[in-house]
């Protein structure tokens, strides 16, 4: 039976999310609830923790997958309130967009990363290193639709 490596509950406790992590292939200890990852991830932001939606705890790898997926929804959705040109909610969008893109939705991802890029260079200029990632993910994303 599958348990949750934070609360280490069952199915019946939520949803469990498998293979949250890549280096927790090790079976069980790959599964998360939903629930679980998310306050994690909210517990470990507010000690300070600047990757704590987009990198594992134990391990500090990347989330993948449906977890990756999740985080990024919720802390985009979280940051909203702050205003769409608030700093968090330009990382918090950006990071969404890379999870579209490593899912494969390459055309919300493009649509998200150029909205991204217009704020940040709105916000926090041209030249800025959040920008320039910014648009060097979108032309990542338009290479791999075939659109050069």
């Amino acid at each position: 039976m599958a348990t949750c490596r934070i609360c280490f509950g069952g199915e019946e406790d939520g949803a469990l999310i498998m293979n949250a992590c890549p280096c927790r292939d090790d079976g069980m200890s790959s599964v998360i609830h939903r629930a679980c990852l998310i306050k994690s991830a909210q517990s470990r932001c507010t000690q300070g923790d600047q990757h704590a939606w987009t990198k594992c705890d134990v391990c500090k790898h990347y989330y993948v997958g449906e977890a990756e997926m999740v985080l990024a929804q919720h802390h985009h959705d979280k940051c909203r309130s702050l205003g769409s040109d608030h700093p968090n909610a330009l990382t918090s969008q950006s990071n969404l967009a890379n999870a579209l893109a490593d899912q494969g939705k390459y055309a919300d991802a493009a649509r998200l990363y150029r909205s991204t890029i217009d704020a940040e260079k709105r916000v926090l200029g041209p030249e800025h290193p959040s920008t320039l990632i910014s648009q060097s993910s979108l032309a990542t994303v338009l290479r791999d639709q075939g659109k050069y």
